[in-house]
């Protein structure tokens, strides 16, 4: 019973980076957050990954702002012309 109630809590490395992205961008029910915040605490590698990850996603909001930035259930959509405001701030660095 003990081995069951393990296996079940217990992610994967990509698993628990894909529910870091998911986590990033739309909000995770209890059970995904117990999940991931179980196998951060053990693996090392996916806690700098969420860590950086969480930077990462505020810095371009920072830069290029959240309205630019249009959230869907699916999938996320980049409106035309961001893509190349976002490398000339880049370049202009």
């Amino acid at each position: 019973m003990m081995k069951y109630i393990i296996s079940r809590l217990m992610l994967s490395c990509i698993a628990a980076t894909e529910l870091v992205e998911k986590g990033v961008y739309f909000r995770l029910n209890l059970f995904e957050k117990i999940k991931l915040k179980l196998h951060t605490r053990m693996c090392g590698a996916c806690h700098n990954y969420m860590v950086q990850s969480i930077w990462l996603h505020r810095l371009l909001v920072k830069i290029i702002g959240e309205n630019h930035i249009e959230h869907t259930h699916k999938q996320m959509h980049m409106p035309d012309g961001l893509k190349s405001a976002i490398i000339s701030k880049i370049n202009a660095q």
